[in-house]
């Protein structure tokens, strides 16, 4: 029973992920310019860095929340200690971030299923958008080429500029 329960899970694991991998790609064909918008302007953008809507934790650059009532924590490097700020808009205010900036990110997120939105560590003029472990990677510039590895474990070229990946899980 305990075999067929994980074979089971197995299954629906493999099954989710390339749901997840294809939906992105149909995303992609259907809202690329949009995507593109989006990712051009978080290149630009001063302040915000990434946002992640609860997965399981909301984040905004480096503040993170885990329960809806617990305050935003960061680490403060200089102070090499936890720093707190008690709600959304004491985060936002500290990272001089608008709320309709702010909003925007967080309704165009939620209006595509998608979990969050990340300038990519790889290159200064690339974003990601995830949801889950699947993304689709953009990058401005048509010399950086997202490769498989130990961090994107499949990765797929949509054009010169667009990739969907997954990802692993740490």
């Amino acid at each position: 029973m305990k075999l067929r329960f994980l074979i089971c899970l197995l299954l629906i694991g493999f099954t989710s992920c390339s749901d997840s991998s294809e939906q992105l790609t149909s995303l992609y064909q259907a809202q690329s310019a949009d995507l593109e918008r989006i990712a051009n302007q978080l290149i630009n953008e001063k302040h915000v860095r990434g946002l992640t809507l609860g997965n399981p934790c909301e984040m905004i650059n480096g503040w993170r929340r885990c329960q809806p009532s617990a305050p935003w924590e960061n680490w403060d490097i200089q102070k090499k200690r936890k720093v707190y700020q008690p709600s959304l808009s004491a985060v936002l205010a500290h990272e001089k971030i608008s709320l309709a900036t702010y909003a925007g990110y967080s309704n165009f997120l939620k209006m595509n299923s998608l979990t969050s939105i990340d300038r990519a560590a790889e290159c200064d003029e690339c974003v990601t958008f995830e949801k889950d472990l699947h993304g689709l990677f953009y990058t401005r510039t048509t010399t950086f080429q997202l490769r498989q590895d130990h961090e994107y474990l499949s990765v797929k070229k949509l054009d010169a500029h667009w990739y969907v990946y997954t990802r692993d899980w740490n």
